[in-house]
């Protein structure tokens, strides 16, 4: 044992020192004599303390104030219609889950009309998610929602039409409740029905139509001043003409 300790404490000397044989020259020396530097470097992997300031993403901006846009306000009476047929629920993944129609139907369970849940029929919403859609049935509503991000905010719209396709309401919202359009649509009653005034298109086709029938009517007292028709069959022809110009 006190042999293997002096082994162990005399090694370690000679590589430090140079090997001398009685008599003769040194035969080896260290070639390494100066002591070895080691630089010790920071942990990048530091964790954050209170002291550590933590760096936010500058591009990441606030979320905008809660906003309401009624695109289409509602333009048909609600209570001539029976169901509201949920089309499509679209999610911000871009899934389309069964749990997702089923919130939806809940939020719309305080309306009058009888809700079509397309989730009910397994087998038919498995083959064809919009299996809904392709029943037009004029006593029918259809709804389309859609809830996602635009950037940091909360965006959802929803949509009805009626069996033609036609919109009927249209509404989207910022950073709301995603059921407050929902439940907007439950309580509608036949109040709520927004009466548009006719479009400034449709105003000068109508004005059109008027302009075409005096011009008419007018060329048809031409012919009956020149004996070309009877009266008979002037008052035939004008009593229509008559009618789109009085609005009658």
């Amino acid at each position: 044992m006190k042999k293997l300790l002096f082994l162990l404490l005399f090694i370690p000397l000679v590589s430090y020192t140079q090997i001398t044989v009685s008599g003769q020259k040194p035969t080896y020396s260290n070639p390494y004599p100066e002591p070895i530097k080691v630089q010790v470097q920071a942990n990048p992997y530091t964790v954050p303390t209170a002291s550590t300031p933590i760096i936010i993403n500058k591009n990441s901006a606030p979320r905008s104030k809660p906003e309401s846009n009624n695109f289409f306000p509602l333009s048909i009476n609600i209570e001539e219609y029976t169901h509201i047929a949920i089309v499509d629920v679209l999610q911000s993944n871009g899934g389309r889950a069964a749990g997702a129609f089923k919130r939806v139907a809940n939020a719309l369970k305080g309306s009058k009309l009888t809700l079509l849940n397309p989730t009910d029929n397994k087998r038919k919403f498995k083959a064809n998610t919009f299996y809904l859609r392709d029943i037009k049935n004029p006593n029918w509503l259809y709804l389309y929602y859609v809830g996602g991000y635009s950037g940091n905010n909360v965006v959802v719209n929803v949509i009805l039409t009626d069996s033609e396709n036609n919109k009927v309401f249209e509404k989207s919202t910022t950073n709301m409740p995603w059921r407050s359009t929902l439940a907007q649509i439950a309580n509608f009653t036949k109040q709520d029905q927004v009466v548009k005034a006719p479009s400034e298109n449709l105003q000068t086709k109508l004005e059109n139509i008027k302009e075409k029938a005096v011009k008419e009517l007018k060329e048809l007292k031409n012919l009956l001043d020149l004996e070309l028709i009877t009266q008979t069959e002037f008052d035939n022809k004008s009593k229509e003409l008559k009618k789109i110009i009085l609005d009658n």
